[in-house]
């Protein structure tokens, strides 16, 4: 969609995949995908665990942003149309964040 190509080098089993459905893979839906981690989360013994694709995608914004990706960057990765709702649902300000920003900012080291 934003007309942005990339080139892949596959390995001999993922070109037979691909040859195998044409060219095309399907594509389970979130509800079976969904399914297929609460059954991973069991075989874990992860009772309490709430597995989905959505916490995924939120836990994976959330940690490129602790890395240091760009806003900018996490918000094109997430498929976001504005950078505005990247920013309300994935930036939490932590006070550990706040720390990191300060020692990064002004060389500060921390306490022992």
């Amino acid at each position: 969609s934003t007309g942005q190509v990339a080139t892949v080098r596959l390995l001999g089993p993922a070109l037979r995949l691909l040859a195998q459905y044409g060219e095309r893979l399907p594509v389970m839906s979130n509800q079976v995908y969904n399914r297929y981690l609460k059954e991973i989360a069991a075989v874990l013994e992860l009772a309490d665990a709430r597995l989905t694709s959505h916490v995924g995608r939120k836990t994976a914004g959330a940690l490129l942003l602790a890395d240091g990706m760009s806003l900018d960057a996490v918000s094109k990765v997430l498929g976001h149309s504005s950078v505005t709702t990247t920013e309300r649902h994935y930036c939490q300000i932590t006070p550990g964040i706040v720390a990191q920003e300060f020692r990064r900012v002004y060389g500060l080291q921390q306490a022992a």
